[in-house]
């Protein structure tokens, strides 16, 4: 597959992800319009970091035998990610922004949301991943 196919399903990734973050503006929901202009930059960064963390490790763990090692290389890097977010995060939001998190907003909380920003882009990076090999396959098959 020719990189400039990859890079246009990555540019394809960052416009839906994109769109998704600013779905609330679209439908006009009421939102801190100036909570949205840290919040849409910080999770463009924080979802790049959760993205090619997966997608820049996963071929590596495929190829881990036995299958055990690459479920236990799997699961470290997504409590690894996910804690560097929350760790990240609370820094950007506290001393970087100077936005007082709410009460409820608590480093676990932080973290749970870390994690499922993190399982979640992974799924799309190892789908990516996979979807990218079986072009490259089928476009070396003779016609």
């Amino acid at each position: 597959m020719k990189r400039k196919h990859i890079i246009l399903i990555h540019a394809v990734y960052w416009f839906y992800l994109l769109n998704q973050l600013l779905y609330p503006i679209y439908t006009g929901a009421k939102v801190d319009r100036d909570y949205m202009l840290y919040d849409i930059p910080y999770s463009l960064v924080i979802s790049a970091f959760y993205f090619y963390s997966f997608y820049l490790t996963y071929p590596v763990y495929i190829r881990l035998r036995p299958r055990i090692f690459t479920v236990l290389a799997i699961l470290a890097t997504l409590g690894l990610v996910s804690l560097s977010a929350a760790v990240i995060g609370q820094l950007m939001w506290t001393k970087v922004f100077n936005i007082e998190l709410k009460e409820k907003m608590t480093f676990a909380n932080m973290y749970y949301y870390a994690l499922r920003g993190t399982v979640i882009s992974s799924a799309y990076a190892i789908l990516i991943t996979i979807a990218i090999n079986w072009f490259r396959t089928q476009s070396s098959k003779p016609i």
